[in-house]
């Protein structure tokens, strides 16, 4: 069973005239002159500098200077963090053993016999 009154047509008649009664303009001579000057006496109550497009955007600066001192923070923040890591991963790189996990004694070992101890002990100095 369905409750559907349309007409063969797809229109509802009585639907139809509802809504133009409900929507239609009002019959009285004056509302629109009404309308106006209530309109107008608002504007001209809150002042011109708030009735200019500036005025709206006046109202919206602190709240934006806000915003952007956050944002300032936000990025310095993660600059300052990316560095730090960068610093870090260089640290690390310089201070990691050249030959990989190779021992002081293996890495004497490596060492061409025309080479000074003084590498050597650099060598080690640095892995560890």
């Amino acid at each position: 069973m369905t409750l559907d009154f349309r007409r063969p047509d797809g229109r509802d008649e009585e639907l139809t005239r509802a809504m133009r009664e409900l929507l239609a303009p009002p019959s009285a001579a004056g509302y629109w002159d009404g309308l106006e000057a209530r309109i107008m006496a608002r504007i001209a109550a809150r002042g011109t500098a708030e009735a200019e497009p500036w005025g709206v955007l006046a109202a919206w600066a602190r709240p934006a200077m806000v915003a952007a001192a956050a944002a300032v923070l936000m990025a310095s923040a993660a600059l300052l963090h990316a560095r730090r890591v960068e610093a870090r991963g260089a640290y690390e790189a310089l201070l990691a053993p050249a030959l990989g996990a190779v021992t002081p004694v293996e890495t004497a070992a490596l060492v061409p016999a025309g080479q000074a101890d003084r590498e050597t002990t650099l060598r080690f100095l640095i892995a560890h």
